[in-house]
């Protein structure tokens, strides 16, 4: 008996080895062909609340920016952009008729542009160029102008032809952390800072002076991580109006653990009654990029880590039914039928 083990114990191991070899094989050709969602940026609303756009940053030939329903399943994809490229912060103009979108180049924090497209991709324009970091682009809610970052400290605005670049302000304190047009087109939101204290800051567009800023109570709070890990003064992310210009959405952080990430929560700012009511609150997940639909009822956002969106979920505006959409990973197989 104990000949037949010794006979068979080398072959045993080389079929151990032989196994071991062709697991490493499959991870091999996985990480290197597969396509893997490494995170889902801003969404916005098309076709009355019906259907959403998204940009997502996979590898392979995945990126670019999707349309999908509010189940999550993807209906068609809208761009492929060209290699060391992708395509983000996606929004829709007021009639949902036509995307703006920024376009950056991978590993690089100086070059990005502003792109204009129709509602199901096509008519693809080019609205900037040149040595700049275009983003957060918005339209106005005629649609005939675009605001957006440049270099992520100032924002301008911008005819749809490319003509009229118009300074709007720089003294949002971190514009790149989203600002928002009211419906009327007369007022900008952003976040700014005080002392060090982070506060809602609203602008008349009209004639670029303040009508105000806000400090909404959200008790104990903390600054955004920053990507050495030191927070800055804004203490409120990514604010939007609600239609009426009367209430705020904005995000509110409200920890940070010894590792750095910021858990937080969906908030609603009542600006006549100085009142804030908690939205939407996922646990240790950092939330980002809330948004209104059209009709002003339901809020899509994105949650995960800082920096690394991956899961959709979708609330009503009153707190109620909040529910995941879908993730990155769900989404993989999808992105593999809409590749090249």
């Amino acid at each position: 008996m104990k000949k037949h083990l010794t006979y068979f114990k080398p072959i045993l191991i080389i079929l151990i080895m032989a196994g071991v070899g062709l697991i490493i094989l499959f991870f091999i050709i996985f990480y290197s062909f597969g396509d893997r969602v490494h995170n889902i940026y801003k969404t916005t609303f098309l076709n009355n609340s019906d259907s959403l756009a998204l940009s997502i940053r996979s590898d392979g030939n995945g990126s670019g920016i999707y349309l999908i329903n509010k189940n999550g399943f993807i209906l068609n994809r809208l761009t492929f952009p060209e290699n060391n490229w992708f395509d983000v912060d996606v929004s829709a103009s007021f009639d949902g008729s036509k995307i703006v979108f920024s376009r950056r180049q991978y590993g690089s924090q100086k070059l990005a542009h502003i792109f204009l497209m129709d509602q199901d991709g096509k008519s693809q324009k080019q609205i900037t160029g040149g040595s700049v970091y275009d983003d957060n682009p918005l339209f106005s809610p005629d649609g005939q102008s675009i605001y957006f970052t440049r270099n992520e400290n100032i924002i301008y605005s911008i005819g749809i032809d490319g003509s009229g670049l118009r300074e709007i302000t720089e003294n949002c304190s971190f514009p790149a952390s989203g600002f928002s047009i009211s419906a009327d087109g007369k007022k900008l939101v952003c976040t700014g800072s005080n002392s060090g204290n982070g506060i809602l800051k609203v602008i008349n567009l009209l004639t670029l002076k303040e009508i105000g800023n806000y400090k909404p109570d959200i008790g104990t709070y903390e600054p955004w991580p920053s990507y050495t890990g030191e927070g800055s003064d804004s203490h409120f992310l990514y604010p939007s109006f609600l239609s009426n210009s009367d209430k705020i959405l904005f995000v509110g952080t409200s920890s940070v653990n010894n590792s750095n990430n910021t858990t937080n929560a969906i908030y609603l700012y009542d600006i006549k009654n100085e009142l804030t009511k908690e939205i939407a609150d996922v646990g240790s997940h950092f939330v980002e990029w809330p948004l209104f639909s059209p009709s002003g009822e339901e809020l899509v956002f994105c949650s995960g880590f800082p920096y690394a969106c991956s899961t959709l979920w979708m609330i009503n505006v009153d707190g109620t039914n909040l529910h995941k959409i879908t993730d990155s990973n769900q989404f993989i197989d999808q992105i593999n039928n809409f590749s090249k």
